[in-house]
Protein backbone atom coordinates (compact mmCIF):
# COMPACT_ATOMS: atom_id res chain seq x y z
CA UNK A 1 0.00 0.00 0.00
CA UNK A 2 1.31 3.06 -0.54
CA UNK A 3 1.74 6.16 1.60
CA UNK A 4 -0.83 8.30 -0.35
CA UNK A 5 -3.35 5.13 -0.33
CA UNK A 6 -2.80 4.79 4.06
CA UNK A 7 -3.74 8.34 4.70
CA UNK A 8 -7.02 8.35 2.53
CA UNK A 9 -7.65 5.29 4.52
CA UNK A 10 -7.17 6.78 7.59
CA UNK A 11 -8.84 9.96 6.78
CA UNK A 12 -11.85 8.29 5.49
CA UNK A 13 -11.68 5.84 9.24
CA UNK A 14 -11.64 8.96 11.12
CA UNK A 15 -14.50 10.60 8.91
CA UNK A 16 -16.55 7.05 9.82
CA UNK A 17 -15.26 7.07 13.15
CA UNK A 18 -16.75 11.29 13.69
CA UNK A 19 -19.84 10.33 11.84
CA UNK A 20 -20.72 7.04 14.04
CA UNK A 21 -19.88 9.38 17.03
CA UNK A 22 -21.99 12.16 16.05
CA UNK A 23 -24.57 9.24 14.96
CA UNK A 24 -24.65 7.93 18.41
CA UNK A 25 -25.03 11.18 20.17
CA UNK A 26 -27.94 12.01 17.92
CA UNK A 27 -29.59 9.09 19.00
CA UNK A 28 -29.18 9.07 22.52
CA UNK A 29 -30.45 12.93 22.91
CA UNK A 30 -33.31 13.40 24.72
CA UNK A 31 -36.32 14.60 22.32
CA UNK A 32 -37.25 18.25 23.17
CA UNK A 33 -40.99 18.60 23.19
CA UNK A 34 -42.43 20.72 20.39
CA UNK A 35 -44.51 23.77 20.65
CA UNK A 36 -47.89 23.68 19.11
CA UNK A 37 -49.50 26.70 17.00
CA UNK A 38 -52.64 27.52 15.98
CA UNK A 39 -54.27 30.79 14.54
CA UNK A 40 -56.20 33.45 16.71
CA UNK A 41 -59.08 33.54 14.82
CA UNK A 42 -61.60 36.92 15.43
CA UNK A 43 -64.98 37.07 14.33
CA UNK A 44 -64.63 33.64 12.99
CA UNK A 45 -62.84 33.56 10.20
CA UNK A 46 -59.97 37.05 10.78
CA UNK A 47 -57.03 36.01 11.59
CA UNK A 48 -55.08 38.41 14.07
CA UNK A 49 -52.27 36.09 15.47
CA UNK A 50 -51.37 32.80 17.19
CA UNK A 51 -51.96 30.74 19.85
CA UNK A 52 -48.66 28.97 21.12
CA UNK A 53 -48.57 25.92 23.73
CA UNK A 54 -45.20 24.89 24.60
CA UNK A 55 -44.78 21.72 27.23
CA UNK A 56 -42.03 21.07 29.76
CA UNK A 57 -43.04 20.18 33.00
CA UNK A 58 -45.74 22.73 32.91
CA UNK A 59 -47.36 24.36 29.92
CA UNK A 60 -46.97 27.81 29.10
CA UNK A 61 -49.66 29.17 26.67
CA UNK A 62 -49.07 32.14 24.71
CA UNK A 63 -51.32 34.46 23.14
CA UNK A 64 -49.67 37.12 20.30
CA UNK A 65 -51.46 39.36 17.71
CA UNK A 66 -50.41 41.29 14.86
CA UNK A 67 -50.23 44.66 13.94
CA UNK A 68 -52.37 46.51 14.33
CA UNK A 69 -54.93 43.85 17.01
CA UNK A 70 -54.00 44.01 20.56
CA UNK A 71 -55.34 42.06 23.42
CA UNK A 72 -57.81 43.73 26.04
CA UNK A 73 -58.55 40.16 27.65
CA UNK A 74 -57.68 36.72 27.60
CA UNK A 75 -59.20 33.68 29.13
CA UNK A 76 -57.74 29.83 28.94
CA UNK A 77 -58.89 26.68 30.09
CA UNK A 78 -56.98 23.07 30.33
CA UNK A 79 -59.00 20.16 30.65
CA UNK A 80 -58.29 16.09 29.39
CA UNK A 81 -62.15 16.59 27.93
CA UNK A 82 -63.36 19.42 26.34
CA UNK A 83 -66.87 18.72 28.45
CA UNK A 84 -64.85 19.55 31.32
CA UNK A 85 -64.50 22.96 29.91
CA UNK A 86 -66.63 25.37 31.64
CA UNK A 87 -70.03 25.77 29.54
CA UNK A 88 -73.52 26.35 29.63
CA UNK A 89 -76.28 23.58 29.42
CA UNK A 90 -76.34 23.99 25.88
CA UNK A 91 -72.75 23.81 24.99
CA UNK A 92 -71.32 27.27 24.88
CA UNK A 93 -68.16 27.86 26.48
CA UNK A 94 -67.59 30.70 29.21
CA UNK A 95 -64.39 32.29 29.16
CA UNK A 96 -65.47 34.43 32.53
CA UNK A 97 -65.14 30.89 34.23
CA UNK A 98 -62.04 29.71 32.63
CA UNK A 99 -59.30 29.10 35.64
CA UNK A 100 -56.55 31.56 33.53
CA UNK A 101 -57.14 34.91 32.79
CA UNK A 102 -55.25 38.32 31.74
CA UNK A 103 -57.06 41.82 32.17
CA UNK A 104 -55.89 44.82 31.49
CA UNK A 105 -56.41 48.03 30.62
CA UNK A 106 -54.32 48.66 28.15
CA UNK A 107 -53.83 47.07 25.10
CA UNK A 108 -50.83 43.82 24.72
CA UNK A 109 -49.70 42.61 21.78
CA UNK A 110 -48.58 39.38 23.73
CA UNK A 111 -49.94 38.00 27.05
CA UNK A 112 -48.02 34.40 28.65
CA UNK A 113 -49.51 32.13 31.05
CA UNK A 114 -46.68 30.08 32.12
CA UNK A 115 -46.72 26.86 35.05
CA UNK A 116 -50.10 25.72 33.89
CA UNK A 117 -50.15 22.02 34.95
CA UNK A 118 -51.02 19.37 32.34
CA UNK A 119 -53.99 18.20 32.35
CA UNK A 120 -53.83 14.65 30.57
CA UNK A 121 -52.81 13.57 27.09
CA UNK A 122 -53.49 15.04 24.97
CA UNK A 123 -54.60 18.58 26.61
CA UNK A 124 -57.62 19.99 25.39
CA UNK A 125 -57.20 23.75 25.04
CA UNK A 126 -59.69 26.42 24.78
CA UNK A 127 -57.87 30.05 24.48
CA UNK A 128 -60.29 32.81 24.47
CA UNK A 129 -59.21 36.64 23.72
CA UNK A 130 -61.05 40.02 23.50
CA UNK A 131 -59.02 41.80 20.69
CA UNK A 132 -58.93 45.30 19.51
CA UNK A 133 -57.78 46.95 16.35
CA UNK A 134 -55.49 50.28 17.76
CA UNK A 135 -56.47 52.00 14.58
CA UNK A 136 -60.21 51.90 14.11
CA UNK A 137 -61.08 50.83 17.69
CA UNK A 138 -63.00 47.71 16.34
CA UNK A 139 -63.31 44.66 19.03
CA UNK A 140 -63.66 41.50 18.40
CA UNK A 141 -64.11 37.97 20.15
CA UNK A 142 -61.32 36.15 18.89
CA UNK A 143 -60.65 31.94 19.85
CA UNK A 144 -57.76 29.51 19.51
CA UNK A 145 -58.84 28.10 16.33
CA UNK A 146 -59.98 24.19 16.53
CA UNK A 147 -62.83 22.24 16.96
CA UNK A 148 -66.34 23.72 17.93
CA UNK A 149 -68.07 23.36 21.09
CA UNK A 150 -71.43 21.57 20.56
CA UNK A 151 -73.02 24.99 21.75
CA UNK A 152 -74.69 27.87 18.59
CA UNK A 153 -72.00 30.01 19.00
CA UNK A 154 -68.50 29.85 17.36
CA UNK A 155 -66.15 29.18 20.14
CA UNK A 156 -63.52 26.33 19.57
CA UNK A 157 -60.83 24.54 21.29
CA UNK A 158 -58.03 22.20 20.24
CA UNK A 159 -55.87 19.31 21.01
Amino acid sequence: MTKKTQMSVGAALSASATLAVTMMAATNATAVPQCEIVSLLAGQTLDVGFVKVCPDSDLTITLKTDEPWCIKRAHVAVEEFSEDIPQTKSGNPIPGRFPYKFYNDTCQSEVRFEGIPSAGDPNVIAAHAEVKNKYTGAKETAWGDGFPFPGANWATYFV
